[in-house]
C-alpha cells in the first residue's frame, strides 16, 4: 500500500510538472515582452527541476538509499 502511495504521489508531480512546461509554452506564443522575465524565471526553474528528477532517478536502485 505504501508503495502504490509513493507511486501515485510521484505521478502526480509530474503531471503538475507537465502542466507548469504546458502554461508556460502557451504564455512564450503569446510573444508578449512585459512575460519574458516571468518566463525565463520559470524556465530556470522548471529545468532545475528536471535536473533533481533526473539525478533522483539515477540514485532509485535498491541499494541507493
Amino acid at each position: 500500500m505504501k508503495r502504490l502511495s509513493e507511486l501515485r504521489e510521484d505521478v502526480t508531480s509530474w503531471q503538475n510538472l507537465r502542466v507548469r512546461v504546458d502554461d508556460t509554452l502557451e504564455l512564450t506564443e503569446l510573444g508578449e515582452e512585459n512575460l519574458h522575465a516571468e518566463l525565463a524565471a520559470e524556465t530556470e526553474r522548471i529545468q532545475k527541476e528536471v535536473d533533481r528528477r533526473e539525478f533522483q532517478a539515477m540514485l532509485s536502485g535498491p541499494y541507493d538509499r
